[in-house]
């Protein structure tokens, strides 16, 4: 057998279909979780273009999963906001529906699901359990500061005054509250905290959404789950390797955990191709994969920490304060995008010590080299950027005036990109200088 895929979910469905996809043999075990709750996640409209890279996007909308046009959060001050996607909207799903799916996928693409549990022999086997990280474990890191326990409960009945389909997130003193609905009248109200009290105690602290759930019901029993932080020593041996949560974990408050798992399954179907197709290639491409997570991992939790810092100057408890204690200010985006749309067109060129060279980066099917960025102000290798390949970026920019224009070239050549997500790139690659 070419590849043994441990675990079911997002991660291990999609890294399976896409292997089988390109002719392997797959043997994916996968045994249905014991407890009968399921977390629901909100799918922001970018999971989209991973949703196109993967060619599910079809049967992602043919699911019927309850749409959201945005979210309405009470964060840095007790005032309400409300953010709306533009464009396309997002998707409010059940993780056990969602991940049904993608095992059905992948089955129909021609991977085998069984729930053995005896040992086989495999060119390679992906450690995809998650959490329980079956071989995983013995590289796990903890990270200092994100303790976190969920408890979870359903709520049934209207939140009246706010945009059904939006997400609601709240921050209190010791934690904060994530609520996502289903349907009109049901909820899943999941609680963020370090300290493992009650449900209630924890939900009473908060002040909107509280007042909120007023006229809902609380549906079934409560349960909760470990959401702590963990990273690895390493993702890849000569024929092992640890994909999605498995390897690491991203803090719920981005909401990019499915997206982080699909797009880690992604990069492992390309190394484990590279390496039975050329073996020659397979350091190259397991190095790949190895710093792809780990850049990764430290980019989301620099994002995390960058939410918690607004949370840390409205609660100065250790909760908040920890949390944010790893913010890295991001470069002066706003000011960058305020130069941009006053500009009448656009005039960039490569900044001073930018070069464009041969770097690893996924082709197709396979990793290879191409044209890849080397500046001062990216981290090494740094392909993407809000799902936005950089490269490609800055050789377009130079030979485009009106961004319409640049927009629309992008997205011939690449993973269709939100118009938001293409603008925040340029920014970035204004902000540090690698086009001036």
């Amino acid at each position: 057998m070419d590849i043994l895929v441990l675990g079911g979910g997002p991660a291990g469905a999609t890294v399976a279909r896409l292997l089988a996809l390109r002719g392997f043999s797959v043997e994916l075990r996968h045994q249905p979780p014991a407890v009968k709750h399921s977390l629901a996640e909100t799918l922001p409209p970018s999971i989209r273009n991973v949703f196109h890279l993967l060619g599910i996007q079809r049967q992602i909308d043919a699911a019927g999963f309850y749409r959201t046009a945005g979210n309405t959060s009470w964060w840095a001050s007790s005032r309400k906001r409300e953010e709306r996607y533009a464009g396309a909207p997002g998707y409010q799903v059940l993780r056990a529906d969602f991940d049904r799916l993608l095992l059905r996928l992948a089955e129909e693409s021609g991977a085998r699901i069984t729930g053995e549990t005896s040992d086989t022999r495999a060119r390679f086997t992906l450690d995809c359990t998650g959490r329980a990280g079956f071989l995983a474990r013995p590289f796990r890191m903890p990270q200092k500061g994100f303790r976190t326990v969920a408890l979870s409960a359903i709520w049934r009945g209207p939140c009246r005054g706010i945009d059904p389909t939006h997400t609601l997130v709240e921050a209190y003193r010791d934690g904060w509250v994530w609520a996502i609905p289903l349907a009109a009248d049901r909820r899943y109200v999941t609680v963020m905290t370090e300290r493992g009290r009650k449900y209630a105690q924890e939900l009473g602290q908060t002040r909107a959404l509280r007042k909120l759930l007023t006229g809902c019901t609380p549906e079934g029993s409560l349960w909760g789950c470990d959401a702590s932080l963990y990273s690895s020593r390493r993702y890849a041996t000569e024929d092992t390797l640890l994909v999605g949560d498995a390897g690491s974990f991203a803090d719920p408050i981005s909401s990019f955990g499915v997206k982080k798992a699909l797009t880690s399954a992604w990069v492992a179907a390309a190394a484990v191709t590279t390496c039975l197709r050329h073996p020659e290639q397979s350091a190259m491409a397991l190095d790949y994969f190895e710093q792809r997570e780990r850049q990764t991992y430290a980019d989301h939790l620099r994002q995390a920490a960058a939410h918690y810092a607004p949370g840390a100057t409205r609660f100065a408890t250790p909760f908040w304060t920890v949390r944010a204690a790893l913010h890295d200010p991001a470069p002066d985006l706003r000011a960058a995008l305020h130069r941009l749309r006053a500009a009448p067109e656009l005039r960039l060129r490569l900044g001073d010590d930018v070069r464009l060279e041969a770097l690893p980066a996924v082709q197709g099917e396979e990793i290879s080299h191409r044209p890849g960025l080397s500046a001062p102000g990216l981290t090494a290798g740094q392909e993407f950027y809000y799902g936005v390949n950089l490269a490609t970026l800055v050789r377009l920019a130079e030979k485009h005036r009106q961004v319409p224009a640049l927009y629309e070239d992008y997205n011939r050549r690449e993973p269709p990109a939100t118009l938001a997500a293409l603008l925040t790139a340029l920014s970035y690659l204004m902000a540090v200088r690698v086009l001036i």
